[in-house]
């Protein structure tokens, strides 16, 4: 009797050690019959067996994110495990760049239960479970592929999972990782986009029509205004793009304004002549400022090909999530978008000088150039030039 007692007592001592060492390296949650268990940093990798038949049939769900932190070392594992396992089918979702991905992700996310406060990447679903974060991908995927018996690929209504959740792990939202820099970096890039290099023109062939560094540089601001507004409201979704091939026919124009203002330069009276009429009617044209703002604001709405960071922050402020930090990013891009625009701006409004030995007052009155010398002529060359060479670009090479 004694001895029984003893023995009940040693079994009962071992079942609460037992617990003791489980719940020191797991804790398990139940939430609406589904599992998660966190996990230590401290677990070692589990001894897999390999079972082919099995393997060949499983489906995995693999979402990640392009730049994202941690999800580097399970790009390389997944990879890995292609090649290991070649009929193993696994569908890669890159979500930060991708409305799509994100949403499919979302929907993931809520079929698996996964806690708003849990969510991250990079995170695998296969039909029992889940795993997120490098470290619980690296250790628990294989096995959970050659242990796999279920041939569906995940679905987004679940009855029962269990997910192992990482301590490490990446925002699911590309907006939480971005710095000012990346942001500075997106805006210069979509600098060399065809709308940039078009929009460039349009401000140039505006000042070869403009007599005075003041109006120049009112109109050129007033021009950049537009540009602003234009890809703010198309950014925001309150005005669609307009997705048309256009490219060709502004570089086309381009290389034909160049080549006339050069012609003008050195033949001004030779092989062809703009009409008087039609001169004066152009000139009251550009100079107008109302004219500087709609033509910035109309050459932006062709959005053709807009693409990294502002393509995605254009996505993100139309969620519902996201849409308050994308507007606050969107500004801010925007601003560096037209940063080169202002420079140029000034840059060609303060190459307007008087020639050595006259004096006078510079901004004169628009339509009298003849009465002061200064170096507009040369100044419209190579503006004309520059149209030229833009416009070359547009064509043979965006």
């Amino acid at each position: 009797m004694v001895i029984g007692k003893k023995v009940g007592v040693f079994c009962l001592v071992l079942i609460l050690f037992s617990l003791m060492i489980f719940a020191d390296n797991e804790t398990l949650n139940k939430n609406n019959g589904n599992k998660t268990i966190e996990e230590n940093n401290q677990t070692k990798n589990p001894k897999i067996t390999v079972s082919k038949a099995v393997v060949k049939d499983t489906c995995v769900y693999y979402f990640y994110g392009t730049g994202c932190q941690f999800c580097g070392e399970t790009n390389a594992y997944i990879n890995k495990l292609e090649n290991k396992y070649p009929a193993l089918n696994i569908k890669k979702y890159e979500v930060y760049y991708n409305k799509t991905h994100r949403q499919l992700l979302q929907k993931y996310l809520t079929a698996y239960d996964v806690s708003i406060t849990q969510q991250g990447l990079p995170i695998v679903f296969l039909p029992t479970g889940y795993f997120l974060g490098p470290k619980a991908i690296t250790t628990y995927l294989e096995g959970a592929i050659n242990t796999n018996t279920d041939s569906a690929c995940p679905g987004d209504s679940m009855s029962e999972v269990i997910g192992i959740i990482g301590k490490q792990k990446s925002p699911k939202n590309l907006i939480e990782t971005l710095t000012f820099s990346m942001i500075i970096s997106g805006a210069l890039e979509n600098n060399l986009t065809g709308v940039a290099i078009a929009t460039l023109i349009l401000l140039l062939v505006l000042f070869l029509g403009i007599q005075t560094r003041k109006k120049l540089i009112f109109n050129g601001i007033i021009f950049v205004v537009g540009v602003f507004l234009a890809h703010l409201l198309i950014g925001t979704g309150l005005v669609l793009p307009i997705k048309q091939e256009y490219f060709s026919i502004i570089g086309i124009l381009s290389i034909l304004i160049g080549i006339y203002g050069f012609k003008k330069h050195y033949w001004p009276y030779k092989y062809f002549k703009v009409p008087i009429k039609i001169t004066k009617i152009s000139h009251k044209f550009v100079i107008n400022s109302g004219t500087a703002f709609v033509m910035g604001f109309l050459i932006s709405l062709f959005q053709l090909n807009s693409r990294g960071i502002y393509k995605t922050l254009m996505e993100l402020s139309t969620e519902e999530a996201t849409k308050d930090a994308a507007l606050s990013l969107l500004l801010f891009h925007n601003f560096f978008f037209v940063l080169y625009l202002v420079i140029i701006t000034l840059i060609v409004g303060y190459s307007i000088k008087r020639k050595t030995g006259h004096k006078g007052k510079l901004d004169i009155p628009d339509g009298i150039e003849s009465k002061v010398k200064t170096n507009l002529k040369s100044l419209r060359l190579w503006i004309s030039i520059l149209v030229l060479i833009l416009g070359i670009v547009l064509v043979f090479f965006l």
